[in-house]
């Protein structure tokens, strides 16, 4: 039961150490390049909304129906061609949306791996985003 003990209390208290190690192997640059790839890469992105408007007016596609299709899409008349450009709308997006976050990336010298690693983290841990703030400040502040 001693033993368990031991254990149990080494494995608590390493755990913070832990997690400062991983805090700490994030450097600064990192944390102001994902900073500002994170932000520019918002305002950069493709409006998924008006882009799939294009498509539709492009394919001669009514709102009509859309609504048809979104109601009941197995019994819409142009269930097929509304999947079809469906999945090459979001296919087109993605592609364009991974270019520019790629293009961000390298531009302020931020490997992709790292800003996905770094965005994880700020997205799943508070005290990551409380890290962040100043970085978040500074760069608002610049801009």
């Amino acid at each position: 039961m001693k033993n368990f003990i031991w254990i149990l209390c080494l494995h608590v208290f390493n755990l913070p150490m832990l997690n400062a190690q991983e805090e700490s192997s994030i450097s600064d640059q990192e944390k102001t390049a994902f900073v500002v790839v994170y932000q520019e890469f918002k305002t950069e992105k493709p409006d998924a909304n008006a882009l799939a408007e294009s498509v539709y007016r492009k394919n001669n596609i009514e709102a009509d129906e859309v609504k048809a299709y979104r109601k009941n899409p197995k019994k819409s008349d142009a269930n097929q061609k509304l999947r079809r450009i469906y999945y090459s709308t979001q296919s087109f997006y993605d592609r364009t949306s991974a270019t520019i976050l790629n293009r961000l990336c390298d531009k302020h010298g931020i490997t992709k791996e790292r800003y996905d690693l770094v965005l994880h983290k700020y997205k799943t841990d508070i005290s990551f985003q409380y890290i962040l703030r100043p970085y978040f400040q500074a760069y608002f502040k610049n801009n």
